[in-house]
């Protein structure tokens, strides 16, 4: 494929979130870790790592970014859209890890699980739960990341929305500039629009070539996101 380098994102572990005891949750990011970090080094540094964290336990979410961006040579942080009912990825309790992103100089990667989801308990075959949960998730936490203004507490913070494809970006900003601009008193102030921090390369997508709105998202906010 010609591909030199790859970043590595985990699979199961992104339900780290659904582990309850604490402890293990902890434990488990330290373990996987470890195991991506070795993985990457015997392919003569060709595969870097996102590091995982158990973002139920905060101060713990920390000392591992810290670990891991130091110590082991991750890139990237993972975040999942769910971590816990009534808290959404934009509350201040989160800050401590943004803040430890920014400071290390490395994005934070947010990437639904297919266990919590919004199509869950509407479905009853898999491929509804599969379509849903991606785009739908994503969805919700770019309006956390923004409405909440994360990215204007960390100006150097960059957010990574995965594996849900772009077509419903240009969509979702439209939307979201027009809510704000109607309901500006139910949200944090913003120094732009919501759109503009897609333009202004603070959001990043991943996206499929063959995507049929992908030449609509490069013209409207540029290839570089």
């Amino acid at each position: 494929e010609g591909i030199q380098l790859a970043v590595s994102y985990p699979s199961s572990a992104l339900s780290i979130v659904l582990v309850r005891e604490l402890d293990l949750a902890v434990a488990l990011a330290r373990a996987y870790n470890d195991w991506a970090h070795d993985f990457g080094k015997a392919t003569n540094g060709r595969i870097k790592a996102a590091a995982v964290i158990a973002p139920q336990v905060v101060p713990e979410a920390v000392k591992e970014i810290r670990r891991a961006v130091t110590q082991l040579g991750a890139v990237a942080v993972m975040m999942p859209t769910y971590v816990s009912p009534g808290l959404d990825l934009g509350q201040p309790q989160f800050d401590p890890i943004y803040a430890a992103a920014q400071e290390l100089g490395v994005p934070v990667a947010i990437h639904a699980t297919a266990q919590v989801s919004q199509g869950n308990t509407r479905f009853h075959k898999y491929l509804g739960v599969h379509m849903v949960s991606h785009p739908f998730e994503q969805m919700i936490s770019i309006i956390s990341i923004i409405s909440n203004g994360v990215l204007d507490r960390f100006p150097r913070l960059k957010v990574a929305f995965l594996e849900a494809c772009v077509g419903w970006v240009p969509y979702w900003m439209d939307r979201f500039d027009e809510k704000y601009r109607a309901r500006k008193a139910e949200m944090e102030p913003l120094k732009m629009l919501p759109s503009e921090y897609v333009k202004a390369n603070r959001c990043f997508f991943t996206c499929e070539g063959e995507e049929s709105a992908l030449p609509l998202m490069i013209e409207r906010f540029g290839d570089d996101c």
